[in-house]
């Protein structure tokens, strides 16, 4: 069963997102592409991506962290103690400002966060996983592009939690990371988008051109003045 087009699509934003986490220093688990081998899993024990998993099915894979659970319900709810439990609190400042410049769409909807906490000798950590909507997510796919208005829906910084943490959050603090985390220079997402595309299957056939729109996308000067300016506004 070969994937479609928006799954191939899917599959590289999540390694691109993965690699700029990396270089941002943004705790996420581990990816690696997989090839499945026959009577490597049992069918039923599969929760979810079950019409992906088929033999010599080229496909991603993400190392389980241990101990590791969604923060949803009980696990959202804010109040000091809880925050001061938080090994890496203003790591969600950082994935605040990386959903709205990789216009992740699926962070926040409903109370899906698509954080994972786990739970640490001395606190609990924050990972962000689940990056497959990015750039719009699919009703943008293969369209999106730089002139597109910046928007906040169904991010981070518009979810329930992220509000709630606001007030927990030095202001000082925070406006350093929003001043440093976009720093990266152009020819340097160039890399890491252009390696990403490179690394990919042939058999994903991607076009060149995603790539390229990719990279004029990220680079855009006036969305990260734009994209700044919305995070600073938090921070008066």
């Amino acid at each position: 069963m070969s994937l479609k087009t928006e799954e191939i699509d899917c599959l590289f934003y999540e390694i691109v997102s993965k690699r700029f986490l990396d270089r941002l220093d943004v705790p996420s688990p581990e990816l690696a592409l997989v090839l499945i081998s026959a009577n490597s899993y049992a069918e039923e024990t599969l929760n979810r991506h079950k019409r992906f998993c088929k033999p010599s099915q080229i496909y991603l894979g993400s190392k389980e962290i241990k101990g590791a659970e969604d923060l949803h319900g009980i696990s959202s709810v804010v109040k000091k103690g809880a925050f001061n439990q938080i090994l890496n609190p203003y790591d969600l400042v950082r994935i605040a400002l990386f959903d709205l410049w990789i216009d992740n769409c699926d962070r926040g909807k409903n109370e899906n966060y698509n954080l994972l906490i786990a739970q640490q000798d001395l606190g609990r950590k924050f990972y962000a996983f689940d990056h497959a909507f990015c750039f719009g997510g699919l009703e943008r796919l293969r369209m999106f592009n730089e002139l597109h208005p910046v928007s906040s829906n169904n991010k981070l910084i518009a979810s329930t939690y992220f509000k709630k943490i606001l007030p927990y959050l030095n202001k000082r603090t925070s406006k350093e990371i929003v001043d440093n985390f976009l720093s990266l220079q152009a020819h340097e997402i160039e890399q890491i988008i252009s390696e990403s595309y490179d690394d990919c299957p042939k058999a994903w056939a991607i076009p060149a051109q995603l790539k390229e729109r990719m990279i004029l996308f990220l680079t855009n000067a006036n969305r990260i003045g734009i994209i700044k300016n919305l995070m600073w506004s938090l921070f008066k």
